[in-house]
């Protein structure tokens, strides 16, 4: 559901804006939630003919209330910040003697639009800015929502389609069919930067991800936290979303080179290889687009709403983190404190998939774990290792299990605790 559709909103205790369950809904009207189609009209999977039709609206104004930076009715002057004191007022939030809220805090995102259109001048992601490369389930939607909601397209949100302006990369066409912000590039792009994440999270998050999107049956049967119910649904899950990556001779041909742009190109050249790697886009190992991207940020350490540094996840030096990166090469205006997050319910745990991977069938996580041993190694992840003596899956009846289902609390509270609202492009 979305606020339009009559949910009040309110405030956590860690200060976020959640849903609040309306107190004059029926029980067999909150039950109803659970049979209603999922709102993917930004889902990731959408792409650019729906971010077409929504321009052309806006083009024709038939869109209330959402204005393109490039339009904006803000007056500039009014603003200040502009020359020697905008540069000064600038230079403090980088250099952390200011903070962001000083300067942007009371301005509305149309001000801040305006301000990143009249500072930036024209410029684009590869032309000026750096050009993000989307791996899937690694926070991309957040850059792209955090970007897009002051105008600077990047991802998903540079869309050819609406703007006219192709993407700064060619795409490696062995991944024909894939969602163009998730093609890996044909090389290495200069000026670029990529988030890696640890593949076994990484797994566990798709599987939220999509369950939800497309098996509601099987999401609300989970339960918040570790049950072994929970961890059966994964192991199946994985099992058939690698099954086609396992003999595919493209993969292998990958693989043995050591996912290097060399390699992948020598293999794209062999025509008997075939198309694709047998696994869809949010699946492919990240490696294939890691390689292309000229700066890797790792999602665990580098992924903060606070200026600050971390760890390159290739050298392991000391680098600025994501957000001091956004604002010293995109702009200071930039903010991931208001980006749009699929789960909405703080007080509702999520499942605790890391958990699950121990108990997994030898031969599952034994084929995961050679599937994905450059993400794994090359970017300092732990493997996991199987159980030498089981003989199937051995899932821990020990650790402690929610009695109540995500059905169960989803009906109780009268509104969905997870929410996909897309890339937030205009």
């Amino acid at each position: 559901m979305t606020p339009e559709e009559g949910l009040p909103m309110t405030t956590s205790s860690s200060g976020s804006t959640v849903r609040a369950a309306p107190q004059d809904v029926s029980t067999s009207e909150r039950a109803s939630l659970l049979d209603r189609p999922v709102n993917t009209n930004r889902g990731h999977h959408r792409g650019c003919y729906v971010a077409a039709l929504v321009a052309g609206a806006l083009a024709l104004g038939s869109v209330a209330g959402v204005t393109r930076h490039r339009s904006s009715s803000v007056d500039l002057g009014a603003l200040g910040a502009t020359g020697a004191s905008k540069s000064g007022k600038y230079d403090a939030i980088l250099g952390g003697a200011l903070k962001w809220e000083d300067v942007f805090g009371n301005m509305s995102v149309e001000e801040r639009k305006a301000l990143v259109a009249r500072d930036l001048g024209g410029r684009t992601e590869g032309h000026g800015l750096p050009t993000f490369l989307h791996v899937p389930k690694n926070g991309g939607t957040t850059i792209e929502s955090a970007l897009g909601v002051l105008g600077i397209d990047a991802g998903y949100c540079h869309c050819p389609d609406v703007q006219g302006v192709p993407r700064p990369y060619d795409l490696r066409q062995r991944f024909n069919g894939f969602e163009g912000w998730h093609t890996p590039p044909a090389n290495t792009v200069p000026d670029s930067w990529a988030i890696v994440r640890n593949p076994y999270h990484r797994a566990g998050s798709e599987f939220l991800w999509s369950t939800h999107l497309s098996d509601r049956e099987l999401f609300y049967s989970l339960k918040p936290g570790y049950s072994v119910k929970n961890c059966e649904a994964l192991q199946d899950y994985v099992r058939d979303n690698i099954a086609g990556m396992i003999d595919n001779p493209a993969r292998k041909c990958y693989d043995k080179t050591g996912y290097t742009m060399e390699g992948m190109t020598m293999c794209d050249a062999n025509a008997t290889l075939g198309e694709g790697m047998g696994a869809q886009s949010h699946w492919i190992p990240q490696s294939v687009m890691l390689a292309t991207a000229e700066k890797v940020f790792r999602f665990e350490t580098c992924f903060d709403v606070e200026d600050g540094q971390c760890e390159d996840a290739r050298s392991g030096k000391t680098i600025d983190n994501i957000i001091r990166f956004l604002r010293k090469r995109y702009h200071p205006a930039v903010t991931l404190k208001e980006s749009s997050r699929d789960w909405v319910a703080d007080d509702v745990e999520k499942p605790d998939f890391a958990a699950c991977w121990e108990g997994f069938d030898p031969a599952i996580l034994n084929a995961f774990n050679d599937l994905y041993k450059y993400d794994i190694k090359r970017f300092g992840y732990k493997v996991i290792e199987s159980n030498p003596d089981a003989s199937g899956s051995s899932f821990s009846h020990h650790h402690k299990s929610h009695g109540e289902t995500y059905r169960d609390i989803t009906v109780a509270r009268g509104y969905e605790l997870q929410e996909y609202s897309g890339p937030q492009c205009f």
